[in-house]
């Protein structure tokens, strides 16, 4: 990282807790706060949470967001009326003449793929990755229908209403269409896509209707089965016309000329051309009529494209996870068309996840990897208005200096607060500017901020100035990928064929390991011994800082988290449908519990009797942490709850939905004590 690279604002936040409520932070059951100017000398003298006063509420934060990636999008032909779909298995109706929510759809249980109007705009319909696809009125939110694709095991990613709302028409991402009668909800007709001796046709690209209503085109990609393996394969583009009524190909269109993999490839909306690109960023224009190429451009903003062309057939949307480009589709056959735009985004937004071109022909609509959904210039391709932000995500949480905060990183979300607990309020913005890189980690001591150059250097910012403190060379000619261990002390380093574990706080090397110990990694809290999962039923223990095996246990669940007890003789892990408990002393499994949850996070108590678990659900369980029964179901909201944090005052806990919503519990009455909302500021 050069010193000269402009600096950027670094996402955190700070929560002030009442002097009376500390908290410890998940993972690190025997971390306590630090103690402040003047500590009370009679802790057992203070007012237990029960007996405070905080205001109470159960509204949930940010209900006009999405809370996960934003897959699917369709302005209606009015221009007036946007549709998402989320993976947070939630379809919202958005008004944006007044950038404000209509309604949320529900009823979905599995993440949306996508998302279709008819061409009145008066009917949607709406698919998700167990190929349930379900049809609704706008105007008033009614569910019509609910259908499921069966005639492949592959995703759905394609739907269209035809113009006279009597066929629905869906394909998955493999080789398979189906056509429905939206009055009977009967199939009228399936249809696989043909493959031959010598060549595999796949991977269904778009489904669109023609403008006569009659027909629809369906591209997808074929590749010679002898280089089907081969890196860098070339592939046709294929383009299908096929009838709405009857299921029969009218007219197919094959080209022979990339030299790579065809990641996307349309229809314009007249019916005319055949636009395709490749993983070379090559787009090329085809006429229909002819089945002649018409141009080609070699674009500059890497592979992966995708292709949406405007309502007036005059530009092309080219856009990846990272770059929005136009092309003018006027002079494409000029043969000197280059692209108009090109807008890189900032290295610290959310990757977009899908994009289209308004009917008013001036702007352009993303959504993006976090749930938000943002108006972009078309001319300029700058962002014109935030439509909704995306969820609050957190990477790492650590005790503030001051003894009485919590500092939390965000992920890709702007902004540094200070929360208020006792009195559910925010307090003014801070300002922490840092050099630009990602990803970031908080210390443990909360006082610093640890990022990493390109050339490998590590560095450490003083949260306070946003100054400098000091580097590391750590003998990388490249920025290390790495990530934090679940007691958040740690950052695995993958170096050759070793990982290796780095002191957040010091830099130095705890100890090197072999590569096939999987993440989620832990480190017990006397830094004796290093655990984590193998990804071949087993979790292996080493001693620190030799490296050297010390056993090996079964494992029976998918671990996202592990959690040692405070004497180090109790490992917990949890992750998906899953919870499992062992005795290291005894070198054995002490419970097994496999309920049908996602665990987002664990924390375990102060006297090590309880422990208390955050779920997708949006409820929090506490368990027994000696037998791994459930005691009881804490019932937050239908918002995933990301992330736990015990107080030190008994029987409370912080709790944090990815929605934004931080609420404070006693888990032994299940009552919530407070409730509010986390609103992180934009990135300048």
């Amino acid at each position: 990282m050069k010193t000269e690279r402009t600096q950027q604002r670094v996402r955190w936040l700070t929560i002030l807790v009442s002097p009376m409520i500390g908290l410890s932070i998940c993972g690190q059951p025997s971390v306590s706060l630090p103690t402040t100017a003047n500590p009370p000398t009679d802790r057992s003298a203070m007012p237990s949470s029960d007996s405070l006063s905080f205001p109470v509420s159960a509204l949930n934060c940010n209900q006009e967001r999405h809370f996960d990636k934003v897959s699917a999008m369709m302005i209606a032909p009015d221009g007036k009326t946007l549709i998402s779909g989320g993976w947070d298995r939630t379809i919202k109706i958005w008004d944006l003449t007044t950038n404000s929510l209509r309604r949320t759809l529900r009823g979905h249980t599995a993440p949306i793929k996508v998302v279709t109007l008819s061409p009145d705009g008066q009917m949607l319909a709406s698919a998700d990755s167990d190929r349930v696809i379900k049809v609704w009125d706008v105007s008033s939110g009614r569910l019509l229908k609910t259908f499921k694709h069966n005639g492949s095991i592959a995703m759905l990613a394609m739907l269209a209403i035809s113009a006279d709302r009597q066929t629905l028409i869906s394909g998955t991402l493999y080789d398979s269409i189906q056509a429905w009668n939206l009055q009977t909800g009967q199939v009228r007709y399936t249809r696989k896509l043909a493959s031959s001796q010598t060549s595999i046709e796949r991977n269904i690209l778009s489904l669109s209707l023609s403008p006569d209503g009659k027909t629809f085109f369906i591209s997808s990609v074929a590749w010679n089965k002898a280089e089907i393996y081969a890196s860098g394969r070339k592939a046709d583009a294929i383009l299908r016309q096929w009838e709405i009524e009857t299921g029969k190909e009218v007219r197919q269109w094959r080209n022979h000329q990339h030299e790579s993999m065809v990641t996307a490839a349309i229809a314009s909306p007249d019916g005319r051309t055949f636009l395709t690109g490749d993983t070379q960023g090559v787009i090329r224009a085809w006429d229909i009529a002819t089945n002649q190429l018409i141009y080609q451009v070699k674009t500059a903003i890497g592979g992966g494209l995708s292709l949406s062309v405007a309502p007036d057939r005059k530009t092309l949307l080219v856009w990846n996870s990272r770059n929005l480009a136009t092309l003018d589709l006027a002079n494409f056959a000029t043969g000197k068309q280059q692209l108009k735009q090109i807008n890189s985004l900032h290295p610290e937004l959310p990757e977009i996840v899908s994009a289209l071109i308004a009917p008013d022909n001036q702007h352009i609509v993303t959504g993006n990897e976090t749930g938000g959904i943002t108006l972009h210039s078309l001319q300029t391709l700058k962002a014109v208005r935030s439509i909704s932000s995306g969820s609050v995500k957190m990477v790492s949480v650590a005790n503030h200096p001051d003894g009485k905060s919590l500092t939390i990183l965000l992920d890709k979300v702007g902004g540094t607060l200070i929360w208020d607990i006792s009195q559910g309020r925010q307090l003014p913005l801070l300002d922490f500017h840092a050099a630009q890189a990602i990803p970031r980690y908080l210390t443990p001591k909360g006082d610093a901020l640890v990022t990493f150059d390109d050339d490998g250097t590590m560095r450490w910012w003083n949260l306070a100035s946003g100054t400098p403190m000091r580097s590391l060379t750590i003998g990388l000619s490249r920025r290390p990928s790495t990530l934090l261990t679940s007691d958040q002390r740690f950052l695995m380093e993958w170096q050759n064929d070793k990982f290796v574990l780095r002191d957040l706080e010091t830099g130095a090397i705890a100890g090197k390991f072999p590569h096939s110990l999987q993440y989620p990694v832990a480190v017990s809290p006397d830094r004796q011994f290093v655990v984590g999962d193998t990804a071949r039923g087993t979790i292996e223990i080493y001693a620190l800082p030799t490296g050297k095996l010390v056993r090996s246990l079964p494992l029976k669940v998918q671990i996202r988290k592990f959690l040692f007890s405070a004497d180090g003789k109790r490992l917990f892990g949890a992750g998906v449908r899953g919870l499992q408990i062992w005795d290291l002393a005894a070198s054995k499994v002490l419970r097994i519990q496999t309920p049908d949850l996602i665990f987002n996070d664990l924390v375990l108590s102060q006297d090590e009797k309880t422990l208390l678990s955050a779920h997708a659900d949006g409820k929090m369980r506490v368990w027994d942490a000696m037998t791994g029964n459930i005691i009881r179901v804490l019932e937050g909201s239908d918002v995933p709850v990301q992330w736990l944090s015990m107080a030190s005052t008994p029987n409370t806990f912080l709790s944090a939905s990815v929605d934004g919503t931080m609420r404070l519990w006693n888990w032994q009455t299940a009552k919530l004590l407070q409730s509010s909302c986390i609103v992180p500021s934009p990135l300048p």
